[in-house]
């Protein structure tokens, strides 16, 4: 299945690849459409609503950035604080409803950056106009800005001074 995604998308970085569209590709079916276990067409929600023509014209590189919730679309940055909101603060949201693993997930990468200071892996973001879009990495981002201190929450181990306030997307 990987080999027909690289076909299809040959400018897409093999990490890419690997986290964001394979494992959906595997619970779904390959390429991106209507299929009988997908009557709700979950991958036009984990596209972005863009098709695969959309996807082909992109252009990838590795970046250093530091980014805050601020530098995320609207959208994204509710995505974020929802997430941060029902990992840390046990308050229900939309995620803590759908995604039984979410406070393990979320647990898990804030360990991660504790003890090396930067993401467990690469988080993929586009760039739209002067805001970044999140492609994959939700959590991973989420886990980064409350470590960093965006949730404002008094605690006296935060922000967490061992992550990197500067990141590869």
């Amino acid at each position: 299945m990987k080999t027909q995604i690289i076909k299809d998308l040959p400018n897409f970085p093999d990490d890419v690849v690997e986290q964001f569209l394979l494992p959906f590709a595997k619970d779904l079916g390959w390429p991106p459409g209507k299929f009988e276990n997908d009557p709700s067409n979950r991958w036009e929600k984990i596209l972005l609503f863009n098709d695969l023509d959309y996807w082909r014209k992109l252009k990838w590189n590795k970046k250093t950035l530091k980014l805050t919730p601020y530098n995320l679309l609207p959208k994204d940055k509710e995505i974020i604080v929802n997430l941060m909101l029902s990992n840390v603060l046990g308050q229900i949201t939309v995620y803590s409803i759908t995604m039984s693993d979410s406070k393990e997930r979320f647990d898990r990468i804030c360990t991660y950056l504790k003890r090396e200071g930067v993401f467990p892996k690469t988080v993929a973001i586009e760039q739209m106009g002067d805001k970044f879009r999140i492609i994959d990495g939700c959590h991973r981002l989420a886990s980064h800005f409350y470590l960093g201190g965006w949730l404002n929450i008094k605690d006296d181990e935060l922000p967490c001074l061992s992550v990197k306030e500067e990141q590869e997307y």
